[in-house]
């Protein structure tokens, strides 16, 4: 898949098509999420408004179910969203973190390995 097309795809999905929230346990994370899959995450909790607030973005190249299950006891909920390409995953990330800016994300993501992709919203690749 072409970069442009994948800009394009990450570009519109939104916070309403990331699945979830889900309890951030074993249980949660075995139901909602496939093994062996990009993807991309949300964590956070309900705030008083009955609001899902992000307090941290990531995502995993290879294996979201495996990178979720080793976030259990950071947080209470997430949300995710599967990826067919790693480098979706990185595209949607890095839409997110810049939109809502999350407490937790201290760094910008680094580009999925052996990628030459950059942030289309800062240019970072780190």
């Amino acid at each position: 898949m072409a970069i442009a097309q994948l800009a394009t795809t990450s570009q519109t999905v939104s916070t309403s098509q990331l699945k979830g929230p889900f309890r951030l346990s074993v249980e949660g994370i075995d139901v909602a999420v496939n093994r062996n899959k990009p993807g991309v995450f949300a964590l956070g909790s309900i705030d008083n408004f009955g609001r899902f607030s992000m307090s941290k973005v990531g995502r995993s190249d290879y294996d979201l179910h495996g990178e979720l299950r080793q976030l259990i006891g950071s947080e209470v909920l997430f949300k995710f969203l599967h990826s067919r390409y790693a480098e979706a995953a990185f595209l949607e990330e890095c839409r997110l973190l810049h939109k809502f800016q999350p407490p937790s994300n201290i760094i910008h993501p680094y580009r999925p390995a052996n990628s030459r992709l950059t942030c289309p919203y800062c240019r970072g690749h780190r």
